[in-house]
């Protein structure tokens, strides 16, 4: 997000044809709200 470091759960996934990568899309908490930021690349996910 921007660069912006989020805590999340990943929700689902799909695969990009176009890159050949795997792409999530995670939920996250912000402002009370829960919001899916999608598209995410496996390069920009971090496991803890």
């Amino acid at each position: 997000m921007n660069g912006e470091t989020v805590d999340g759960v990943i929700k689902d996934w799909d695969y990009n044809c176009c890159t050949f990568e795997a792409q999530y899309d995670v939920d996250y908490i912000k402002s009370g709200n829960v919001w899916t930021m999608i598209c995410v690349p496996e390069d920009c996910i971090e496991l803890i």
